[in-house]
């Protein structure tokens, strides 16, 4: 039997240990051996024999707040600190290469802030849905996001929620009207004529926070179908969860591509895509290219790490080499913003090329 002791506990610390070795296949090592525990309590007879249940679920729980940071589930919702923790620590597993020391804060609530990664705090926020079905692949997509700006910051010296942040130091009311327009929303007559003021300096750096937040989400979503080998996991999210259509073009393996490419060219023609629709010809090019069934371990964490140094070039070469104090002064002079529809598929063109080149 084993006896889960507090020294114990504390010399399980994931987070200590992961701080104290570069080395990857020791990481992967902590890693997997904090998977396999987690995994036990989740059946605690198998690793706790011989004591009360109680007793098991109060030793598994102090052992999960220990390997990772706090993980706060509200009362009544139907999931447990261990079956989260042992997602993250897979979801560790597959960014193993990453070397990212401190894990994410988790916080699954019925109402409040909704679902996202809040960088500032390292925290990810998961709002829960009546019957939703697939929170861990929710789960996975915000820990991409972690992924995604810990790699921005030690590899390229780029902030992408700072300059975000800068990029939206402007005139708040009408900022708020053109990403109305921008998402499609009717505007009221009165709307119209304050946006009609708009600045077209203004207008360029909005357009800009979308790139910047599209190229986050893009890497989040390839993140998630990595980690569930599932190149529909968020689409299936959107329409299980959150009870929305079925949007294909956030597929990475749309059924019917050539359906989806006319779907895209007409919110181009509208101007009613988002962040999540601007990059989808890099997606379905992406689900093209890589096999995700027969990704093994090393196979995924191979791939995500070539991911992030594709979409982080494709984004250094857009940002001024990464200047976010120069960056609103370099964005409102890029003329080519003013035909957001041909930027977006010239970017999206020369992104292809650099993903087809690099990962066949």
């Amino acid at each position: 039997m084993l006896v889960v002791s507090k020294s114990f506990i504390e010399a399980l610390n994931l987070n200590k240990w992961l701080r104290r070795t570069d080395n990857t296949n020791m990481r992967i090592q902590i890693l997997a051996l904090a998977s396999l525990l987690i995994s036990s309590c989740s059946t605690p007879k198998s690793l706790f024999q011989g004591g009360r249940a109680t007793a098991n679920e109060k030793s598994c729980t102090a052992l999960v707040k220990h390997l990772f940071s706090s993980i706060e589930i509200d009362s009544g919702l139907p999931y447990t600190a261990e079956e989260v923790s042992s997602w993250i620590a897979k979801f560790k597993l597959v960014s193993a290469d990453f070397n990212i020391s401190d894990t994410p804060q988790v916080k699954i609530h019925n109402q409040g802030k909704g679902t996202f990664f809040s960088a500032s705090e390292n925290t990810i926020y998961i709002q829960y849905v009546a019957n939703g079905k697939k929170i861990y692949q929710t789960l996975g997509h915000e820990y991409g996001h972690s992924v995604f700006h810990e790699f921005l910051k030690k590899n390229k010296n780029f902030d992408i929620e700072e300059a975000i942040a800068v990029l939206q130091k402007n005139d708040e009311r009408q900022s708020e009207l053109f990403s109305k327009k921008l998402m499609g929303e009717t505007l009221s007559v009165s709307e119209v004529k304050e946006l009609a003021k708009l600045d077209t300096n203004l207008e360029r750096r909005i357009f800009f926070v979308q790139i910047l937040k599209g190229m986050d989400e893009l890497f989040a979503d390839t993140f998630d179908i990595v980690a569930f080998k599932n190149p529909r996991t968020m689409s299936e999210v959107l329409l299980v969860d959150l009870k929305k259509p079925l949007i294909s073009i956030r597929d990475f393996k749309p059924t019917k591509i050539k359906d989806s490419m006319k779907e895209w060219d007409l919110l181009l023609s509208q101007k009613k895509y988002n962040q999540y629709d601007l990059m989808a010809p890099v997606r379905w090019q992406i689900g093209e290219l890589v096999k995700l069934a027969d990704l093994d371990l090393l196979h995924q964490q191979a791939l995500v790490w070539k991911i992030a140094e594709l979409y982080s070039s494709e984004l250094m070469l857009i940002v001024n080499k990464g200047d976010i104090a120069e960056l609103p002064k370099f964005v409102e002079g890029m003329d080519s913003l003013d035909n957001v529809s041909s930027f977006i598929k010239k970017f999206n063109s020369r992104f292809n090329k650099n993903i087809s080149d690099n990962l066949k």
